[in-house]
């Protein structure tokens, strides 16, 4: 028997022959050699857009996360959802991402002392321009955003999370958390004015940064801007799946403080 190493490579833009396409036992090995391909593309695909699949995850992450400190995992008054949403997968990727604008759980009702004080909802960033209120949010840049709207006539306040995905292991350079941050307090500064000459409501915001690093374990750092009603979390999240769990805790945990 010939080593496996042995073996030539077949050249570029081979063809099956007869014995390939018909016989029982080299039709296997041609349609192996078919599937190998159909691998390395999606590989290549995969590094090209990167940046897009870590956005993918962290919109994951996010949606996770909303559903479990929806679940009462924490002493914290938990959203109650009365909408479902399921999101979907796309066998072929679009431009580097394969979930649909639509992955994100459905609205929640936020209770307060045993009443509803409002409406909880995640928005995609390709939806951002649709929503009456998110959309003065576009010039943020943000993979998803949540906002809580108030319910009644009493309602004075709208509260609205930034979560942006960073994928730092794509840059030579060490990713800088203080430059980050002060970024994003600059942009959700002038959002918040924005917004609020728009509505004529308080609006708190908040801001999560996402970031991947080559480890096991996540980790975040909390800023907040207390004059300006602003507060940013900075989570950094392995890129080992295995610790995405913990990461989904610790997103929870921000979103359980905010809203």
């Amino acid at each position: 028997m010939i080593p496996l190493h042995d073996v030539k490579q077949p050249l570029p833009g081979v063809q099956a022959n007869y014995v390939l396409q018909s016989d029982q036992r080299y039709r296997k090995v041609w349609q192996w050699y078919q599937k190998l391909l159909r691998d390395q593309d999606s590989e290549e695909e995969v590094w090209n857009w990167q940046g897009r699949l870590w956005a993918d995850v962290c919109r994951l992450l996010v949606g996770t996360a909303v559903q479990y400190f929806s679940s009462g995992s924490s002493s914290y008054p938990e959203p109650e959802g009365f909408v479902r949403s399921s999101f979907k997968v796309s066998k072929m990727s679009q431009l580097g991402s394969r979930l649909s604008g639509t992955w994100g759980p459905g609205p929640r009702l936020v209770e307060q002392r045993k009443k509803y004080r409002g409406v909880l909802s995640v928005v995609d960033a390709s939806e951002l321009k649709q929503h009456p209120i998110v959309q003065h949010c576009n010039g943020l840049g943000g993979q998803a955003y949540l906002i809580e709207e108030g319910i009644g006539s009493e309602s004075k306040s709208i509260k609205i999370a930034v979560v942006w995905a960073i994928n730092s292991m794509a840059s030579v350079d060490l990713f800088d958390k203080s430059i980050a941050t002060e970024s994003a307090y600059q942009s959700l500064v002038n959002a918040q004015k924005d917004i609020t000459r728009q509505s004529g409501l308080s609006t708190p915001m908040a801001g999560l940064i996402l970031v991947n690093h080559r480890g096991t374990s996540p980790s975040q750092e909390i800023v907040s801007f207390e004059q300006q009603d602003i507060e940013i979390a900075c989570i950094n999240v392995g890129s080992d799946s295995t610790c995405w769990g913990g990461a989904v805790q610790l997103i929870a945990e921000r979103f359980e403080s905010w809203f």
